[in-house]
């Protein structure tokens, strides 16, 4: 009986340690796994950074370029009212001593614009524009110039 009973101590040491070698095995497997998912979910977060940062820094670009458009576009508009406003203004001074040194009474309008529906153009709405009208008591007068 004692051979017995050391055979099967011996067998079940052997079945403890056969266990404990694959519970160890399956740890380093699970933890083998656990790190390789860690490295993709690192991997992937890495590359949606970069993936975002070039997306905001091609906005940031795209903002730029339309910013930089509009500042020119703003500018070219400023110089053009300035040009526009200046001979507007001289304009409406040459009208304005005119009809104090006739002695006109009455009320001097300058760029009035009509919008109106054209039949034309498919019903779009384009405009037009009067220089200048001088309304008295007695009369409407249209001050226009093409030159």
């Amino acid at each position: 009986m004692t051979a017995m009973m050391w055979l099967l101590v011996a067998v079940f040491a052997a079945v403890l340690v056969a266990g404990g070698l694959l519970a160890r095995r399956r740890e380093v497997r699970i933890r083998e796994a656990h790190l390789a998912a860690l490295e993709r979910r690192d991997q992937e977060l890495s590359q949606v950074r970069e993936e975002s940062t070039q997306r905001a820094e091609s906005s940031n670009r795209q903002l730029a370029l339309v910013e930089q458009t509009a500042k020119a576009r703003e500018q070219a508009l400023s110089g053009y009212l300035a040009k526009a406003l200046d001979y507007d203004l001289r304009s409406r001074h040459s009208i304005l001593n005119a009809c104090h040194s006739e002695q006109l009474d009455g009320v001097l309008l300058s760029n009035v614009v009509f919008l109106r529906k054209s039949r034309a153009f498919g019903g779009d709405l384009y405009r037009r524009q009067i220089d200048h009208v001088v309304v008295t008591s007695e009369k409407v007068v249209l001050l226009e110039n093409k030159g």
